[in-house]
């Protein structure tokens, strides 16, 4: 026959009684400043069974990589256009620019805050939020990544800013107005 049985079915279910598989899960979702595209974020952290097969795995990193990616979805007809790739760990935060509706800027527990082009799927600019000055936090120690939990553009759109797990208040943006002025707009 067609090799159905239990086994076949023990499988199709998620696999090893008692081993649990992770389940993705949607993060965030929100709407581009001119409704035409959905972001949302979508995280799977890692399987108990991935971290724990082998003690070498799991001693040498205690953490492992969520999968976590963002998709990029045409609002009208609900076609996926893009998935952006570019996050460690979960990533919350998901601001989009006030004014440009290519612009979306993400953040997460990886510590990284990325600007991205959701037109063309890239990554403009990115940065990674360490832990250089201060006392340590339960969690944190000097010199490593720290979570980021919330964020959001200025109302004009030249500048964001995002929370991070140590309460601090980390801003961006440019030197001077100016500076974005002389960038062609393509």
């Amino acid at each position: 026959g067609g090799g159905g049985g239990a086994a076949g079915r023990s499988k199709a279910g998620g696999g090893e009684k008692g081993k649990k598989e992770s389940v993705p899960t949607v993060d965030n979702a929100l709407w581009t400043c001119d409704d035409r595209q959905i972001i949302t974020a979508h995280s799977t952290k890692p399987s108990p069974a991935s971290s724990s097969s082998s003690s070498t795995a799991a001693a040498a990193d205690p953490n492992p990589d969520w999968k976590q990616h963002l998709k990029v979805w045409d609002s009208s007809t609900g076609a996926l256009l893009r998935v952006l790739r570019g996050h460690r760990k979960q990533s919350t935060v998901l601001a989009v620019h006030p004014s440009d509706p290519r612009i979306v800027m993400s953040a997460g527990y990886d510590g990284k805050v990325c600007l991205w082009d959701v037109s063309v799927g890239k990554c403009l600019q990115s940065f990674i939020n360490i832990l250089e000055w201060g006392p340590p936090g339960n969690d944190f120690n000097l010199g490593d990544a720290v979570a980021l939990h919330d964020g959001q553009f200025s109302c004009d759109g030249w500048s964001f800013s995002v929370a991070d797990a140590c309460g601090r208040l980390l801003l961006f943006g440019p030197e001077e107005k100016d500076g974005y002025r002389k960038a062609p707009s393509e």
